[in-house]
């Protein structure tokens, strides 16, 4: 499918402070077939999302890959002594920064950032640094009239992961809850992969989820409190979906990924759905005074996430090229 951009991903997993890895439970072995490439070339993209609940507009959720092509520093928060703060971390060539930006408005009135995350990934898409943060207030008040609700408390929290040889060594991890309370630990997995949660629907994406024939498992790490538990990701396709803004409500075929816990604590199943249609654009840019276009090809967007009680539908679109 071939559409103009918009020009200028999520909650997903909105509670699940986690980091992934796969054990593997199919004769498949679908960890090899991760691409470092994402499928989509050397394209910066950003997806904005509509937050809706029960069928009201309840947010938005923006979330953006930018690839590195030169290795550089960068500057990222942390959690040092008990308090957020930030640090310098070094980037190398192929690595990519995802980051994640949503901004929950029951009122109808946008007002800042409630949650947000960066995850960094190496050009294997294996966990470099993660850093999350939630102020929950926004949040709960979604949620005021769900008695079974359990209300989220504001949180950060900063994981460093470590490789020996290539091969993982180590997450060392602090947990901040209200604003005190830090937890800090370390993990170590003998899993043959391991990802990180705020990367994980770009992980997906880059598996060959059109001819996915079995499941593919992980095991996942609370940093809350240092325990792990079982989570199962499986493709359904042909999936087709009319209630996407980006494509106008109109009819879009999509891959459908269902990812469940053993122990969710939603206790439900979350869903991403990637389109099977490719989303082209014409990037219009200069070179030495003369206007030029090159055309941006984005493959297996994730055009809607089901989360609990809320759903995240692709509202707009950007592309950049490698410069």
């Amino acid at each position: 499918m071939i559409k103009k951009l918009l020009l200028t991903l999520t909650a997903f997993m909105l509670l699940f402070a986690f980091s992934v890895s796969a054990t593997g439970c199919s004769a498949t072995d679908y960890g090899k077939q991760i691409s470092a490439n994402w499928g989509i070339g050397d394209t910066d993209e950003t997806f904005t999302y509509d937050v809706l609940m029960d069928n009201m507009l309840y947010g938005s959720f923006t979330t953006t890959v930018r690839k590195i092509y030169k290795a550089e520093d960068i500057e990222v928060k942390t959690i040092d002594n008990g308090a957020v703060s930030t640090k310098n971390i070094s980037v190398k060539e192929g690595y990519s920064i995802i980051t994640g930006k949503t901004d929950f408005n029951p009122s109808g009135e946008l007002g800042g950032d409630n949650l947000e995350y960066i995850s960094i990934v190496d050009k294997l898409l294996r966990p470099v640094y993660t850093f999350k943060t939630l102020i929950a207030d926004k949040y709960n008040a979604m949620h005021a009239n769900n008695e079974n609700y359990t209300a989220a408390v504001n949180y950060a929290y900063s994981i460093d992961y470590s490789y020996d040889n290539y091969d993982f060594s180590k997450a060392t991890y602090a947990y901040l809850e209200q604003g005190k309370d830090v937890k800090t630990g370390e993990i170590t997995t003998d899993a043959k992969y391991f990802f990180d949660n705020d990367s994980l629907i770009f992980v997906l994406r880059s598996l060959p989820i059109a001819n996915m024939s079995s499941s593919f498992s992980y095991s996942i790490f609370n940093v809350k409190d240092g325990t792990s538990t079982a989570l199962y990701s499986s493709f359904t396709p042909k999936q087709s979906l009319s209630d996407i803004p980006y494509f106008n409500n109109e009819a879009v075929n999509a891959i459908r990924c269902n990812i469940s816990l053993s122990q969710d604590i939603a206790g439900k199943s979350i869903h991403v759905f990637y389109s099977n249609e490719d989303i082209t654009n014409e990037f219009e840019y200069n070179d030495n005074g003369t206007q030029k276009t090159k055309e941006v090809v984005i493959s297996k967007a994730p055009v809607k996430i089901i989360e609990s009680t809320m759903t995240y539908v692709l509202r707009g679109v950007d592309a950049t090229p490698r410069p």
